[in-house]
């Protein structure tokens, strides 16, 4: 039985687009281990979750449904399986986000931006290895100055 619209609309309307627990977790990690950011800098193209903008440095915290893993963790072989209703309208949605993500990254890279884009399921599971990983990554940027790389978790 379908879900009344009027409902839908509630429970979407709850859903946070910044502070979101796997961004608060990461965060406090990061600056647990000595690393300053700036958060939903709207100076920035595409308005990382984190970002540092003295290493060009862009970080994505992609929530796994809204942007198209959801289905991989729930062991689905398509996306269309998370939606017994509506499916086209749910999956034109999560891959205008997906191919929205794409465009940002792309853009982002193209002005010398580095771009790390992280699942929420990632950073809920292991949140210090992710933010090592990001720490690994901005030694290597002091190191050799180099910021024409771009990083990416999710592959959609």
């Amino acid at each position: 039985m379908a879900r009344d619209a009027a409902i839908t609309s509630q429970i979407m309307g709850k859903i946070k687009r910044r502070d979101t627990a796997p961004e608060l977790i990461l965060r406090r990690a990061l600056y647990g281990m000595g690393i300053r950011y700036r958060v939903d800098s709207t100076k920035i193209f595409g308005r990382p979750d984190i970002s540092i903008v003295k290493y060009k440095l862009a970080v994505f915290v992609d929530g796994d449904f809204w942007h198209g893993n959801e289905h991989n963790i729930r062991g689905l072989s398509r996306l269309e399986d998370l939606f017994p209703t509506n499916s086209d309208f749910w999956c034109k949605k999560i891959q205008a986000n997906i191919e929205r993500d794409r465009q940002v990254s792309q853009r982002l890279s193209h002005e010398g931006w580095i771009v790390i884009r992280l699942w929420a399921s990632a950073i809920l599971s292991n949140p210090n290895e992710v933010a090592e990983s990001i720490y690994s990554i901005l030694d290597k940027i002091r190191v050799t100055g180099n910021s024409k790389n771009s990083y990416s978790e999710p592959s959609s």
